[in-house]
């Protein structure tokens, strides 16, 4: 009587026997098999997935991100007589300059 072959251990004889150039009645021959076996599970076996593990991932990925403050670049302005205009920057530098025309 010949002893249960597991599924797992079936998979090994079908993915060597694919490596082979023989036939699989010469296969079987060579390693003990029963022919209707091997054809059976054969069938099975191809005919469901592959029992191999997968990984199973849940569709999200992880994401990094970083938040970048642009930092205002001012101008401060400090008059021969002490008078200081500060914060001058790009959406007052027309005013500033006008300031400064009527200053001088």
């Amino acid at each position: 009587m010949q002893p249960t072959i597991s599924p797992e251990r079936w998979l090994e004889h079908l993915d060597a026997w694919k490596q082979t150039d023989l036939t699989q009645a010469d296969y079987c021959r060579m390693h003990g098999l029963r022919t209707n076996q091997f054809w059976y599970w054969k069938s099975k076996l191809q005919s469901q997935a592959p029992v191999t593990k997968q990984k199973i991932t849940s569709g999200f990925a992880i994401a990094q991100f970083e938040t970048v403050t642009a930092t205002q670049q001012t101008l401060s302005v400090t008059l021969p007589d002490g008078t200081t205009l500060n914060d001058i920057d790009a959406a007052n530098i027309k005013v500033a300059a006008q300031l400064l025309e009527v200053l001088r």
